[in-house]
């Protein structure tokens, strides 16, 4: 099986351009199949079509739309982009911006700092994977969206971990594998340390629990709180009070844990570790250590 470069060479020399694919004015180039641009396509050119190959003859590099924008482009060199460093200081505007089918970020040099990916088209999966030592956010472009979650808001991907995005229909991204990653020959699950529970307590301002393990190390009175995610079924989460008050746990509005009520909060002593499990929306039930 010949690679894209080869297969547009060995055309090329059929009509006589010995410079290979470099060498063909764009009207040749069409004929073949392609066309010609100096430099990234990104922002730049608008394909002709959906599979439309365009050839950078400033690096060699090819590139095939599967949009019909000038931000549809996928590096199809190799189609992995290595190393990358997500963009400092987070934020969606100017996070790093995926090009590639699959891609590794090697540096993220401070929890939230963040990449984005390809404009959606349905049919596309991108692979990423975050190499870096802390949490990146990944955003959708534009109005992308990601597993349902804002635009703006973006999701976290633990670090040491590889996600799968899907698009079936433009404009929503969703994920498998977000909150596992991998260390060695173990699995590993998204985790925060060192959270502060929300002093003075009550549902509405409990500190956020947004991963599957969360460890509280500073509950300053008793009460103070946390606040679980909107249940899902098959959700389990691991939250450990590390402290030496006891900590209150609630679920989010109108939901119930144990046989609390609606909105009941759930008192995690010092130094235990509760497991919250859901089989119904709206209802979690808990496991506590010894």
């Amino acid at each position: 099986m010949f690679d894209v470069q080869t297969l547009l060479t060995r055309f090329g020399a059929a009509l006589g351009l010995v410079g290979g694919p470099a060498s063909a004015p764009n009207s040749v180039a069409k004929a073949l199949g392609y066309i010609i641009n100096a430099g990234n396509p990104i922002g730049a050119v608008v394909p002709d079509h959906i599979g439309q190959i365009l050839f950078d003859n400033t690096t060699g590099q090819y590139w095939i739309a599967y949009g019909l924008t000038n931000m549809s482009w996928i590096d199809l060199g190799d189609s992995a982009g290595d190393l990358l460093v997500a963009h400092a200081g987070g934020g969606q505007a100017n996070a790093l911006q995926l090009t590639a089918l699959v891609s590794r970020v090697g540096t993220v040099a401070t929890s939230g700092d963040s990449v984005k990916l390809p404009p959606s088209a349905p049919g596309v999966i991108c692979v990423v994977n975050n190499h870096g030592a802390n949490p990146m956010q990944v955003y959708g472009q534009g109005t992308d969206t990601v597993d349902d979650v804002a635009t703006a808001t973006g999701v976290s991907q633990m670090q040491g971990s590889v996600v799968i995005y899907t698009c079936y229909t433009a404009g929503a991204w969703y994920t498998e594998g977000l909150a596992t990653g991998y260390s060695g020959q173990f699995q590993t699950f998204s985790s925060t340390d060192l959270l502060v529970a929300h002093a003075g307590g009550g549902q509405a301002l409990g500190t956020p629990i947004t991963t599957m393990q969360s460890r509280f190390a500073t509950v300053a009175t008793i009460a103070d709180s946390g606040l679980l995610p909107v249940s899902k079924p098959g959700m389990s989460l691991d939250v450990t009070n590390a402290a030496a008050n006891s900590m209150n746990i609630f679920p989010a509005a109108g939901e119930q844990i144990n046989a609390l009520g609606a909105n009941g909060a759930f008192a995690l002593a010092g130094t235990k570790t509760a497991q919250f499990i859901c089989y119904t929306a709206g209802q979690w039930h808990t496991l506590l250590s010894a």
